[in-house]
Parts: structure tokens; C-alpha cells; sequence
């Protein structure tokens, strides 16, 4: 993480075992959804102070890695204050989690997944 008023980088997010392959912040500005390669998605805490020294406040399991092996696009719900997120897969699947106790909600396969938002 870069502060911009300091001019300098204050920490960095660790956790994931392959490349990221998007970020999405969390409506309130707290988090950061981060699905990777590997088909594992994280969710950082990024306030000041928070009560994780490693920052990970969620690790995300249970969707499909399929034969690509690879989650691409994450979102937050907006309407409900990102209690839920969906992230797309590189199999054409998209996968919803609570945020709060880290199940899997809904598993829907789509048609390819390169960009989406989730709203109800």
C-alpha cells in the first residue's frame, strides 16, 4: 500500500501464492477483494489500524478452478454495503460469498467473464 501524502509505501499486502489479477475496494473503503491465479481470492484490511498483522480478513474458497485455474474479476455488492462479493473465473463461472462468514452463496456459469458488477 502507497500513501500518496507521505510519498512512500507504509506496507504490503501478502497472501497470495500466484499473481493477482484485479483489486476491487470495498464500498466503505476498509477492504480490498483480490482473486489471483491460483483460484484463491483474499480480502485485505486496509484501515489504519487494523487488528491483523498479516491484513488478510478473509481467504475466499470454493470456486471452481476448472481446467484455467484462474479467478479474474472481483466485485462488492453496493446496495448493502458489500456484504457480499462475486468474483468471475477464466471458466466462465461466477461465484458469490458472504463476506461475513465466508460461504459460498451462489455458483452461476456465464457465457466469458470480463468484466461485471454486482447489484440487486
Amino acid at each position: 500500500m502507497y500513501d500518496f501524502r507521505k510519498n512512500e509505501q507504509v506496507y504490503t499486502l501478502q497472501g497470495h501464492v500466484d499473481t493477482p489479477t484485479s483489486l476491487s475496494l470495498s464500498p466503505n473503503g476498509s477492504y480490498i477483494l483480490s482473486p489471483s491465479f491460483s483460484s484463491h481470492t483474499l480480502i485485505h484490511d486496509v484501515r489504519p489500524f487494523s487488528p491483523s498483522p498479516s491484513r488478510i480478513h478473509r481467504i475466499l474458497q470454493g470456486a471452481p478452478a476448472g481446467f484455467e485455474n484462474t479467478l479474474l474479476k472481483g466485485a462488492w455488492s453496493k446496495d448493502d454495503g458489500g456484504k457480499r462479493v462475486a468474483v468471475g473465473g477464466a471458466d466462465r463461472t461466477v461465484c458469490v460469498w458472504d463476506v461475513d462468514s465466508g460461504k459460498v452463496l451462489y455458483k452461476v456459469d456465464f457465457c466469458p467473464i470480463y468484466d461485471f458488477k454486482l447489484d440487486t
